[in-house]
């Protein structure tokens, strides 16, 4: 059964990038959010695995539609239900001129599965079911598994391979100073100031061919109109996330090119469930005292916050049309959405007699948090959201934002009740929804590792677990919307909008926009 991921592309301009000349030229790249490290396997994090890949690579990569593509891996297939041969790359070689092998495959698995200390977001999960990784010899990877895993390339082709010789011992600050952070990416590691820049220098000796730019340097603008402005005055090439109250305006702007692509990033409100009253000031009564229970366990009360929500105000005012209303957790036309499902449902007076019903007639008072530097629009939406829930269900809520490096340490720590995030569905699957944000949280069976409300569901745990080892692709995608169903008749999360994603470039730039929103340097191009 075949699909369109989306069911259209949107685009201010559409580009197929071929490598062209090597030019002895710097690339100066605008972005928005801050590293929060660059040990390749600390934090699974959107940011980090975007700049990581300059220096290291993955047995599989993705190209710009997020197909599956050889990386250092040349083929891959499935030897039985439950062994996965790899056959790797020949002839490569990391920053140091170490040759890589099997060796060093073995190795980085070995690294994620034991798990780095104090990661804020741990990389095991794609390890899941995963009982045995064995080298045939230098080019040859078996992988075997306790039951059959469909997504099994998809997974392993998440985690960046390190070397073997560089990192027996090495910690995350060894990865920090650069003594470890050597890859056999396109780009060396030059150095990274936390917050402000992150610099890389071509590999010459790359195996897939010089990169046309001598030196990359990505510096962090987190202000949008500054951002805009350096590109403007051509301070930088290339800038991500073009503020979307800038779009109509840029398209007759001769001054730079834009880039536009949908994605399956979606903005959602996710509500804690672990939280107790009288351990917790962030939510109460509307007089201030404490309230006897979490509201947010009661189902009610989740489904009045998400009826409550006018999404078409935060599509049309707070991105000026630049997003697409979150029906479900899957854009529609990706496998395994479910036709004729809407969780964007506008309606405040079922939204007040649902609060009633629960026992909130007047309701009462929250503080809801978001990252300020990391989401499109973040600030305004979450106040969009503050005022509507305010006026539509009697609610006292008082609105937190935060820089990204504070604001996942408080949510990883599990102190947020009602929080407002962010998810890229990078596998292009249903999976990439299920298992890491509405399966329980379950650090053996490495599943809801994104799972920071955690929510629990026994149905759509066994659901999932099903959907995850089917190999039927009709089963498989019936499974997987059984599961998304029954988290979403839950109000597990609550979908806002599709993120659609703009680059803008100087006019001699070309950049190929990418469905999972990462900026790299390699897609980027002299326009002849």
């Amino acid at each position: 059964m075949k699909r369109n991921l989306l069911t259209a592309a949107i685009g201010v301009a559409a580009l197929s990038v071929i490598a062209g000349p090597v030019f002895a030229k710097d690339l100066t790249i605008g972005i928005g959010a801050a590293l929060t490290g660059v040990d390749p396997h600390w934090h699974n994090n959107g940011q980090n695995n975007s700049n990581n890949s300059h220096v290291f690579e993955t047995l599989m990569k993705t190209d710009a539609k997020g197909n599956l593509i050889p990386g250092l891996a040349m083929s891959w297939k499935a030897l039985s239900p439950t062994k996965y041969e790899v056959k790797l790359r020949k002839g490569v070689a990391f920053h140091d001129g170490s040759p890589f092998s099997a060796k060093d495959v073995l190795f980085s698995f070995d690294r994620v599965g034991k798990g780095v200390p104090n990661s804020p977001g741990a990389f095991t999960g794609f390890l899941k079911g995963i009982t045995d990784i064995a080298a045939q010899d230098d080019s040859t990877v078996h992988f075997t598994t306790k039951k059959p895993i469909p997504l099994i390339f998809k997974n392993i082709g998440r985690i960046f391979i390190v070397s073997e010789k560089n990192g027996k011992g090495a910690k995350t600050e060894d990865y920090t100073t650069g003594k470890a952070n050597i890859g056999t990416g396109p780009y060396k590691f030059g150095r990274w100031v936390p917050g402000a820049s992150v610099e890389y220098v071509r590999n010459d000796a790359y195996w897939g061919g010089k990169e046309p730019w001598s030196k990359v340097t990505f510096q962090v603008m987190k202000n949008d109109s500054s951002r805009l402005a350096a590109l403007l005055a051509g301070d930088v090439d290339l800038i991500s996330a073009v503020p979307t109250t800038d779009i109509q305006r840029l398209k007759t702007d001769k001054r730079l090119k834009l880039w536009t692509s949908p994605t399956t990033r979606f903005t959602m409100f996710v509500p804690g469930f672990v939280q107790e009253p009288g351990k917790t000031k962030h939510f109460a009564a509307k007089d201030g005292s404490p309230l006897k229970e979490n509201p947010f366990r009661k189902l009610k009360v989740r489904q009045a916050l998400n009826l409550a929500l006018d999404r078409d105000v935060i599509v049309e005012r707070v991105n000026q049309g630049q997003a697409v209303r979150a029906r479900q957790y899957l854009p529609e036309g990706m496998f395994g959405y479910v036709k004729g499902y809407d969780m964007s449902v506008f309606d405040p007076k079922k939204a007040k007699k649902l609060m009633a019903e629960a026992g909130y007639p007047d309701g009462f008072q929250v503080t809801i948090h978001t990252s300020n530097d990391r989401i499109v629009n973040a600030v305004k939406t979450i106040q969009a959201a503050a005022q509507m829930w305010t006026r539509h269900l009697g609610m006292k809520v008082k609105v937190e934002t935060m820089p990204h490096s504070v604001f996942s340490k408080r949510r990883g720590k599990l102190e947020l009740p009602l929080y407002m995030s962010s998810w890229g569905n990078s596998m292009q699957d249903p999976m990439g929804i299920i298992n890491p944000n509405v399966m329980s949280y379950d650090k053996k069976k490495r599943t809801g590792r994104a799972n920071r409300g955690r929510y629990s569901n026994a149905e759509v745990d066994r659901l999932g677990e099903m959907a995850a080892v089917e190999v039927d692709t009709e089963k498989r995608e019936s499974l997987s919307q059984q599961s998304l169903k029954v988290a979403m008749d839950d109000v597990a999360m609550m979908p806002i909008v599709f993120w659609v994603y703009t680059w803008g470039t100087k006019p001699g730039i070309a950049y190929t926009p990418r469905l999972d929103q990462n900026t790299l340097a390699m897609a980027v191009r002299e326009k002849k």
